[in-house]
């Protein structure tokens, strides 16, 4: 406990690592909103059962890793701050796409044919969402591949490890937060998709223009 506060204190007098930890808190909350939910809300509007789901897993979990491999390249060719914040950008944006979707529309309003009695993902609707849903699972690996480096280059060459020790604290400290505010805000509204909102929102706010400046000691 006394080395945690050491290094809590520590972090305070580097200004940008304080506050990226802080941004990085919440984006992470709602990309983890969207990777613990979306499987739960495409089995509510499509009726998937476990052979959909466990492909529609499989399908995300490869995407993420082609994601953290041309996030890695990004960020060799644009640096750890712009691939971030492009990859929050495209997370925000790909999510929206996601809750687009129901059984019988896409992007809100655009009326399809629902889903048959035929073969799973045979309906235009789920084709599209499982389409944004490898956009999306794009985007998480490019940001988790980004957010690290991000971290090693705003860091102080002395104080690497103990700042990455608290980096990964944060995050297994808040992993409650996005269930729990999806949760409210579905429980308040009555929509699921209302509730997941709250993914757009963090990344979003978080890659925004007046926030930038929180990575702008990057060490190129």
């Amino acid at each position: 406990a006394r080395q945690l506060i050491t290094t809590v204190l520590k972090v305070k007098k580097v200004g940008n690592v304080a506050l990226y930890l802080l941004a990085r808190l919440i984006f992470y909350s709602g990309m983890n909103a969207g990777v613990l939910f979306v499987g739960v809300l495409a089995a509510g509007l499509f009726s998937w059962g476990t052979a959909e789901l466990t492909l529609y897993g499989l399908l995300a979990s490869v995407f993420a890793a082609l994601g953290a491999l041309a996030g890695g390249f990004a960020d060799k060719r644009l640096g750890s701050r712009r691939s971030l914040i492009g990859a929050l950008m495209l997370a925000a944006l790909s999510f929206g796409l996601i809750l687009s979707f129901s059984a019988d529309r896409v992007l809100f309003m655009i009326p399809v044919a629902p889903r048959s009695d035929g073969p799973g993902f045979s309906s235009v609707a789920e084709q599209g969402f499982l389409a944004c849903v490898a956009l999306f699972s794009l985007t998480v690996g490019a940001v988790i591949a980004a957010s690290r480096t991000m971290m090693a280059r705003l860091a102080p060459m002395q104080n690497l490890a103990e700042f990455f020790g608290l980096y990964a604290l944060v995050r297994q400290a808040t992993v409650f937060i996005a269930p729990l505010l999806v949760g409210l805000l579905t429980m308040w509204s009555g929509s699921q998709r209302i509730g997941l909102t709250i993914q757009t929102i963090a990344p979003g706010h978080w890659s925004s223009r007046r926030h930038r400046h929180l990575f702008q000691e990057e060490i190129l």
